[in-house]
């Protein structure tokens, strides 16, 4: 017996007793999802906002449009302006994630997949139901197969990569609020 099936037949005979993989562990969910996606979102540097309907967000959509050089995209809504440089970017949320407070952005809706990207600001938009607890749930909940682009966005764009130094805004948005409405 060469060494080669030697070593192969030790291998074979001192391996472990198989058994079934445990499955993943379930955790206990916090009561309040929404305390612990805003605890999660500030951690990140971002900013939750809650609303008491859809009504409120688009007055307080409509007040940013005035107070500044923005971009909205928000569909179902008539709020669709646009400008070269906009201060602020306001899009609509599909699913948020309170253990890591991301928020998926279906981009199919945007004219262009960069928008959440190019603003000073991003406000993301979204009913407080589509709130889940962990990234397991929030897959299941979406349609991937019927989306051309999403991205998950969690906070705002941070860097430490220049002397160790927290820089927000390096490649994206420097500030992100979550507008939560009933």
């Amino acid at each position: 017996m060469d060494n080669r099936t030697a070593i192969l037949n030790k291998v074979k005979k001192n391996q472990p007793i198989s058994s079934p993989h445990p499955g993943i562990p379930s955790f206990d969910l916090p009561e309040d999802l929404i305390e612990r996606f805003g605890v999660a979102l500030s951690n990140i540097g971002g900013e939750l906002k809650l609303f008491p309907n859809y009504d409120s967000v688009i007055e307080e959509v409509g007040q940013c449009l005035e107070d500044n050089n923005n971009r909205s995209y928000l569909s179902n809504t008539n709020l669709q302006t646009s400008e070269v440089e906009p201060h602020t970017t306001i899009v609509r949320g599909e699913i948020a994630v309170a253990e890591n407070a991301a928020v998926y952005v279906n981009t199919d809706l945007l004219p262009d997949r960069a928008i959440p990207f190019l603003g000073f600001r991003l406000i993301v938009v979204l009913p407080q139901s589509n709130l889940c607890y962990n990234m397991h749930q929030a897959y299941a909940q979406l349609d991937i197969a019927n989306h051309g682009f999403g991205v998950f966005i969690a906070g705002p764009s941070a860097t430490a990569d220049i002397a160790q130094v927290l820089v927000r805004g390096a490649h994206g948005p420097s500030k992100m609020e979550v507008w939560m409405y009933k």
